[in-house]
């Protein structure tokens, strides 16, 4: 198994499912937080290398959730949405890439995979 930690913040437990499957496969270690607030607090106690999260949580914004986590540590995510939203200039910074359903899933591994190339060879 990968030593790459993955964190999904999402209230769909489908999407979540989906997630764990595919991320399994690839070897990366999957947590799972389906609210905000677990969310940021094993973003910020535990070792995660990307965040997927859904920026509709019912509970806070994944945009503003998205500002929390990164104004900590500099995680890379990936904010997922069922529908395109209006993200402003600032707000797009705290994200390495946005997907909006319906998701290519070989697109969205794909940018996956580029982000933590690219974070590893910062390191």
């Amino acid at each position: 198994m990968s030593d790459i930690k993955t964190l999904v913040i999402d209230h769909d437990k489908y999407t979540v499912k989906l997630f764990e499957r595919i991320f399994d496969r690839l070897g990366y270690e999957v947590i799972v937080a389906h609210d905000a607030t677990s969310g940021r607090h094993i973003a910020r106690t535990q070792p995660i290398d990307l965040i997927l999260l859904n920026l509709l949580l019912p509970d806070v914004s994944g945009i503003e959730l998205a500002h929390q986590l990164r104004s900590d540590r500099q995680i890379p995510i990936i904010g997922l949405s069922i529908r395109e939203l209006e993200i402003g200039v600032d707000d797009m910074a705290a994200f390495s890439y946005i997907a909006v359903a319906p998701l290519d899933i070989h697109e969205l591994i794909k940018h996956v995979q580029d982000i933590l190339a690219t974070n590893k060879q910062m390191d």
